[in-house]
């Protein structure tokens, strides 16, 4: 029997870099697994307070996510130009739930996970509970195996989970160049969904 958690995350506001691997779709979504512990949907009530700390229903939860993505992200190396602030996106949240419930550790299809965009996805699998830091710190260590504008270090060398989490932003629309030059970055739709491109010049914010 396996606990399966999720969050998801959406990028937003701030500007950094990508470390590019192909393959690497651009918005997050993140699977966090603990085996042999709960059934596959338990309760929110869950009175563990152990199991009840890492319960991506908790706001304070959701935080720590988020805060530990953007403090691994502010932090990479070289500086970043093209990366934005991340926050949490409950429709993301809830189609990673529809994998998560299916108490399966392998990857979903592309078109599986897809909300309005593409969106990526990372695994994670422990016997105990494991806090999120620890979890998302886990998967930037692989930064260490990985030489940036180069590639992974050796071949057997796994940073695809690094990469996901530092990778650049995608704005909610596919046109957003077209409608920020049609209607400018102070019109709220451009200003909602298409932060990157309205923020993203090759600066830092």
């Amino acid at each position: 029997v396996k606990q399966i958690l999720q969050p998801a995350l959406r990028t937003t506001g701030l500007c950094s870099i990508c470390f590019v691997v192909p393959a690497m779709t651009l918005f997050l979504v993140l699977l966090f697994l603990a085996a042999g512990l709960l059934p596959c949907f338990p309760a929110d009530g869950y009175e563990d307070p152990e199991f009840a700390s890492v319960l991506t229903s908790r706001k304070e939860v959701q935080r720590e996510i988020v805060d530990k993505h953007n403090e691994l992200r502010r932090a990479v190396s070289p500086p970043a130009s093209n990366m934005l602030k991340m926050e949490w996106n409950s429709q993301t949240a809830a189609n990673a739930q529809k994998w998560a419930n299916q108490c399966t550790y392998q990857h979903s299809t592309a078109q599986f996970r897809r909300t309005n965009v593409s969106c990526g996805e990372n695994l994670f699998m422990s016997s105990a509970i494991t806090s999120w830091s620890s979890a998302i710190q886990n998967w930037d260590d692989e930064k260490y195996d990985l030489i940036f504008a180069v590639g992974p270090k050796t071949p057997n060398a796994v940073v695809g989970h690094y990469t996901q989490n530092v990778c650049k932003y995608e704005d909610k629309y596919s046109n957003c160049k077209q409608l920020k030059e049609q209607l400018g970055c102070t019109h709220q739709l451009v200003k909602d969904s298409c932060k990157a491109a309205c923020n993203c010049q090759n600066k830092i914010y």
